[in-house]
């Protein structure tokens, strides 16, 4: 028999406390909008509709902190050229009884918020923490299906020099 030793993780309990949000939150939209459209969902997407939330956590090297938001927010609006469709919203069409992507520019909700906690507080971040939560911007959680953003992103700012970014990923 072989025996292994597993290193016991704490499991840090994060709260509305430890994370300021940002009230100013933009919309971000393709550096070259396109002309409105709507896109075809197929019935495996039609039948497959929830939302997936991913948080990603960075380290910063020192005096590198300055701009991150800005450059974050740049490169999405870079990234939304070619996928222009995560600047669109969901809609249900009365006439097919069908969702459908609606093409139309509306943008993607950018937020910042800081933290009180440093990243190490939080131990390992690969293990699921439902506390963490609180480190998510939820736009129109409850508004109707064709106001809420497919896609949205929120940079949370440690104590340390680290951040998170959050996004609302959609299978294309």
């Amino acid at each position: 028999t072989c025996c292994t030793k597993h290193k016991m993780e704490t499991t840090i309990i994060v709260t509305h406390k430890d994370v300021q949000k940002n009230e100013i939150v933009t919309l971000i939209s393709p550096t070259n909008p396109t002309p409105p459209e709507i896109i075809f969902l197929s019935n495996i997407d039609q039948a497959v509709t929830f939302p997936v939330e991913t948080l990603y956590f960075f380290r910063v090297e020192e005096n590198k902190s300055d701009g991150i938001s800005d450059t974050v927010k740049n490169a999405t609006c870079q990234l939304l050229v070619p996928y222009y469709f995560m600047a669109g919203r969901l809609r249900f069409n009365d006439d097919t009884h069908k969702l459908e992507l609606v093409c139309n520019n509306l943008g993607i909700p950018f937020a910042t918020a800081s933290s009180t906690l440093k990243l190490a507080d939080l131990g390992d971040v690969s293990l699921p923490n439902p506390t963490f939560g609180h480190f998510i911007h939820r736009p129109q959680v409850y508004g109707s299906l064709d106001e809420r953003p497919l896609f949205t992103i929120q940079v949370c700012f440690f104590v340390t020099l680290s951040f998170t970014s959050y996004n609302l990923s959609v299978d294309s």
